[in-house]
């Protein structure tokens, strides 16, 4: 007879597990379940995540536009929102740069090498919400931000998405995107000011490297 408890404890002990940090991105020494880690104490628990933001330039109207993915509808915080291009959490004992070139391949089937991926900015973020798959959460992040520039943008059809994760992806223009995070609008997953001022300012610069 099969117990319905031990193959939940089976789960439970193949839960991928996260390194804990102080508040200033520094190590404290044990890890977490992910389940836990959103979920525990009135603050939440401080880990580390990656973002991958692809970015094309159009070099006659200069006009920048961003890949965005959805978040597919189990996911455990912001399901059915339009996030960045590919992210995720930096496992126990893993390091953020090999992190952030697997997630490009998993969530989007895009294989790059570690010269065309460039380290942008890392910085704090704390979010609190409701999903239907983790209930109520706090999400503390310190995030470290990368920057993909394609000469080309992707159609849907050149990206494998990893539907456990992506449910859709589309192109928008960068104005059109920092007014969405402007306005609080709930279809997108919300920035920190610091996030949005030093990622539209790296964007911007590049944009008249790019042009120029």
């Amino acid at each position: 007879m099969t117990n319905s408890t031990s193959n939940s404890q089976v789960v439970s002990d193949n839960e991928e597990k996260f390194d804990l940090l102080n508040e200033d991105g520094s190590m404290l020494g044990v890890s977490k379940r992910r389940s836990l880690v959103h979920r525990d104490g009135d603050c939440g628990d401080w880990h580390r995540s990656v973002h991958i933001w692809l970015f094309s330039v159009d070099k006659t109207s200069k006009e920048i536009s961003i890949l965005l993915q959805m978040r597919s509808p189990g996911k455990d915080t912001f399901p059915n929102c339009w996030d960045v291009s590919s992210a995720g959490h930096v496992g126990s004992g893993d390091v953020s740069f090999s992190t952030a070139i697997r997630e490009l391949e998993e969530e989007l089937g895009l294989s790059v090498n570690e010269n065309q991926l460039e380290f942008v900015f890392s910085v704090k973020s704390s979010n609190r919400g409701y999903s239907p798959a983790q209930g109520a959460f706090i999400d503390n992040e310190i995030q470290d931000v990368y920057a993909l520039y394609t000469p080309t943008q992707y159609d849907k059809s050149d990206l494998k998405l990893q539907e456990s994760e992506v449910s859709n992806v589309k192109y928008i223009p960068l104005a059109e995107y920092k007014s969405a995070l402007q306005s609080k609008n709930d279809s997108y997953v919300p920035r920190p000011d610091a996030y949005q001022e030093q990622l539209f300012e790296f964007l911007e610069s590049k944009c008249g490297e790019i042009t120029n």
